[in-house]
C-alpha cells in the first residue's frame, strides 16, 4: 500500500500503468481472503459470505503467528486480519472511478502498446467514449505510428511529447504533422488527475507564495509566479541557471517595465516560452 500510494504521489509517474496498479493491489489483497475456487468480481461483489478467516496471509504474518506462540487465540487474529484486508479492498474499491473499464483502457496509449504493430481494436472505445470528432483519422494516424524511428520508446509522456513536437525529418510533404490528431487526444487523456497530490503540492506553493506579509497580492501576479515556478520545473531549471532573454533583460533599465499593456504581453510570452 506504501509502494501504490507513492505512485500516486510520483512527480513523473506513469499515468498508463497507475490505474492497473491498483487493479494488481485489490486481486493481490483478494487472494488473502478469498479462495481461488470462488468465482467473484472482486470490484463488485459484496465480500461478507466469499472472505473465510483460514486462508494464507503471507510468509511473513505464517511465520509471526508460529513464533509469538498464539495458538489459542489464532483463529481469532486471522479472524481480525481477514476484517482488515476486507476493510481495505472495499475502501480501495470506492476510490476507483465509475468508468473503470474505459480507464483501464488508457493503458493502450502506452508507448509499448502504441509501437505495436497489431493494435487492439478496444481503443477505439475510448475514442467514442471522449466523443472524439476524427476518429477516422486518428486509426490512420495509430496504423502508422509504429513505422517512424522514435528516440523516446521507453517513457510515454516523453514519447507522446516527442510525436506532438514532430522532428522536420518525419514531416510530410506539406512540412504537417501526420500524428498531429492522435497526439493531442493522447496527452488530452494522460493529463487527466488520477490523484490529489499535485492538486496539494500546489496549495502549499501558493500558500508560501502569498503569505501573510503579502496577503494584498493580487491573483494575476500569485497566479504567473505560480506558473513560472511550474514552468521552470517542467524544464528542470530553476532561477539561478534559468537564461532569461535578452529581450526581456534590455527592458529593466527602460521605463517600458512601468506600462501596463507592455507589461501583460510581455508576461504573457515569458509564460507562453515556460
Amino acid at each position: 500500500m506504501q509502494s501504490l500510494n507513492k505512485n500516486f504521489q510520483a512527480w513523473n509517474g506513469n499515468p498508463t500503468q497507475i490505474l492497473s496498479d491498483v487493479i494488481v493491489a485489490i486481486n493481490s489483497l483478494k487472494s488473502k481472503i478469498i479462495s481461488p475456487d470462488h468465482e467473484i468480481n472482486i470490484l463488485e461483489d459484496d465480500l461478507e459470505n466469499a472472505a473465510v478467516p483460514n486462508m494464507y496471509l503471507g510468509y511473513a504474518f505464517e511465520q509471526k503467528i508460529k513464533e509469538a506462540q498464539f495458538l489459542s487465540q489464532e483463529l481469532e487474529i486471522r479472524k481480525i486480519c481477514m476484517e482488515f484486508v476486507k476493510e481495505l479492498i472495499i475502501q480501495l474499491r470506492e476510490r476507483l472511478p465509475d468508468n473503470i473499464e474505459i480507464m483501464q483502457l488508457v493503458n493502450l496509449f502506452s508507448v509499448q502498446n502504441m509501437l505495436k504493430v497489431s493494435k487492439s481494436k478496444e481503443i477505439f472505445k475510448v475514442l467514442e467514449y471522449f466523443e472524439c470528432k476524427n476518429i477516422e483519422n486518428i486509426q490512420l494516424q495509430i496504423e502508422k505510428i509504429n513505422f517512424i524511428k522514435w528516440e523516446f520508446v521507453e517513457d510515454t509522456s516523453k514519447f507522446w511529447t516527442e510525436v506532438i513536437n514532430l522532428p522536420i525529418k518525419y514531416k510530410d510533404a506539406g512540412n504537417n504533422n501526420p500524428f498531429s490528431d492522435l497526439a493531442e487526444f493522447a496527452l488530452k487523456i494522460l493529463s487527466l488527475p488520477w490523484s490529489n497530490a499535485e492538486v496539494e503540492r500546489i496549495f502549499s506553493q501558493m500558500n508560501i507564495v502569498k503569505s501573510k506579509l503579502r496577503n494584498a497580492m493580487s491573483l494575476k501576479t500569485l497566479n504567473a509566479i505560480m506558473y513560472i515556478r511550474y514552468g521552470l520545473e517542467r524544464h528542470g531549471k530553476c532561477c539561478h541557471n534559468y537564461v532569461l532573454p535578452n529581450e526581456y533583460l534590455s527592458q529593466i533599465t527602460s521605463s517600458e517595465k512601468y506600462s501596463d499593456v507592455c507589461e501583460a504581453d510581455e508576461l504573457d510570452n515569458i509564460l507562453s516560452i515556460l
